[in-house]
C-alpha cells in the first residue's frame, strides 16, 4: 500500500480508501473554559489595580491642595463690644441695665473707679468667664450689646499660613456640623495687622458669606475652615 500526504491529509492509493481531516486533535472543552476564566481574572485584576492607583492619586491631590484650620468657628449675633479701657477688677456688673445705667464698673490698678454705661435699651451678652471680681486687661471685651437689627457675625482665629493662602487666592469654605459647606471670604479686622506685625501665630479675622446663606437659625452652630487650592478655575 502506498501512503502519501497531500496538503497535510493522509491519502492512500490502491485500496480506494482515503482520509481527509485535521492532523491534530481538537482542544478539550475544559481547556477552553480555563482560558476564558483566566482572561476574566486578568481583566478584573487590571481594573482593581487602576482603581487603587486612581484612589492613591486622588488622596495625594486632596492632601496637597486642601488644608484645615484648627480653631473652631462659632456663628454669633453681631454686636457692639464693650471693652475694658484699663487693667483692673470688675467691681459691679448689671446685665439688665437700661439706657444710661451702669453696665459694669472697674476698679483700676491706679485706684480709680471707671463706670461703663449702657448706650441703649438693648440685649446684653456677657463674655464667657466675666463676673464680678474677675481681673481684666485693656481691650478685653466684657460684654456685647446686641441691637434688634443686628445681623450675623462670624469671627475666628486663623493661622498665619492659612491667612497667607487665603490672600494668595485659595478658596475658603466654612464646613458646618450640619453638613453644609459654605464659601466665605476672609476679611481682616482692625487687630489683624497688629497681630501679624507682633509675630502672633494666629490672627483674628472675620468671615463673610453671601447674603442670605446664614440666618438666625444658624446662630450657635459650629464649623471649621477648609482651604483649597484651585488649579483649574473655581
Amino acid at each position: 500500500m502506498v501512503i502519501s500526504f497531500i496538503a497535510g491529509d493522509f491519502v492512500t492509493l490502491g485500496s480506494g480508501m482515503a482520509y481527509s481531516g485535521p492532523t491534530r486533535p481538537k482542544e478539550t472543552k475544559a481547556a477552553v473554559e480555563a482560558n476564558w476564566k483566566e482572561r476574566v481574572r486578568s481583566m478584573f485584576v487590571a481594573f482593581l489595580s487602576a482603581m487603587l492607583a486612581f484612589a492613591a492619586l486622588y488622596a495625594f491631590y486632596v492632601r496637597f491642595t486642601t488644608g484645615y484650620e484648627m480653631h473652631p468657628v462659632v456663628i454669633e449675633r453681631a454686636g457692639q463690644p464693650m471693652q475694658a479701657t484699663t487693667a483692673g477688677q470688675i467691681a459691679f456688673l448689671d446685665p439688665s441695665a437700661g439706657a444710661g445705667e451702669v453696665l459694669f464698673s472697674i476698679n483700676s490698678n491706679t485706684g480709680d473707679i471707671l463706670n461703663f454705661r449702657m448706650p441703649c435699651d438693648c440685649e446684653v451678652m456677657l463674655t464667657d468667664g466675666i463676673r464680678e471680681g474677675v481681673t481684666v486687661l485693656p481691650t478685653d471685651v466684657v460684654a456685647s450689646i446686641l441691637k434688634t437689627e443686628a445681623g450675623i457675625e462670624v469671627e475666628t482665629l486663623m493661622s498665619v499660613a492659612g491667612f497667607s493662602r487665603a490672600m494668595r487666592g485659595d478658596r475658603v469654605f466654612l464646613d458646618l456640623t450640619d453638613g453644609r459647606s459654605i464659601p466665605v471670604q476672609i476679611l481682616a479686622k482692625s487687630t489683624s495687622n497688629a497681630a501679624a506685625v507682633s509675630g502672633e501665630v494666629f490672627i483674628p479675622v472675620r468671615l463673610q458669606a453671601e447674603d442670605g446663606v446664614l440666618s438666625d437659625a444658624d446662630i450657635g452652630k459650629y464649623g471649621q475652615l477648609r482651604l483649597r487650592t484651585a488649579f483649574f478655575g473655581n
